[in-house]
């Protein structure tokens, strides 16, 4: 049978054709090339590492400042670093829950077991600023959010009527000489309570 071979090629003893000038650098391209390939499937078939919340022992020695339970085995703690604690055993274990603040948390309120309200605040650490959070829930305590952006100063203790009206007592500034606050919105807004000026407030 006729077979056409091209010019610088030989048919080798093994049937193999090569070339006689380039056949073992071909070959090792070759090589190359299917090593790299390899490497590159096994690299895109890799499953990304799993994202996991970093744990937070700060918060887990945490001083707890408040405590609210909305049934005889659910209920929360609050406290410094932004830390809430959550119990479904009537408070034999507790669970660290997430939470998008740093601030000290001191005080807790629920109008049922779904709603409920977290507040504190902090001093700001070059202007030496008092600042108020509130956070909210109505999913139980699973999720909190931000629930006021107005500028208001650390709160102390905050409680809460219905789903909309509560009041907090907060730091004395030259903006809240009564420390009192109100809420008619659910807490994303505050009205300064009107009153005789104070200078503080230790307890609520």
């Amino acid at each position: 049978a006729f077979s056409y071979i091209p010019a610088g090629w030989n048919r080798q003893g093994d049937g193999m054709m090569r070339h006689g000038r380039y056949g073992r650098w071909a070959w090792l391209v070759i090589c190359v090339i299917g090593v790299a390939a390899c490497s590159i499937t096994d690299v895109a078939s890799a499953s990304p590492p799993a994202m996991t919340e970093l744990p937070r022992p700060d918060r887990e020695d945490a001083g707890l400042r408040d405590v609210f339970f909305t049934g005889p085995r659910n209920g929360f703690a609050v406290g410094d670093r932004g830390t809430i604690l959550r119990t479904e055993d009537g408070g034999q274990t507790w669970t660290l829950l997430p939470c998008g603040t740093e601030a000290s948390l001191r005080s807790i309120s629920f109008v049922s077991e779904q709603e409920g309200w977290i507040a504190g605040g902090g001093t700001r650490e070059y202007s030496g600023e008092s600042y108020g959070v509130v956070l909210a829930t109505q999913d139980g305590g699973e999720t909190w959010t931000i629930a006021c952006s107005q500028g208001i100063p650390s709160i102390r203790r905050v409680q809460f009527f219905s789903d909309a009206e509560g009041i907090a007592v907060g730091e004395v500034t030259s903006r809240l000489s009564t420390g009192l606050l109100s809420t008619t919105d659910a807490g994303h807004t505050w009205t300064m309570i009107p009153g005789d000026a104070t200078t503080g407030w230790t307890a609520a």
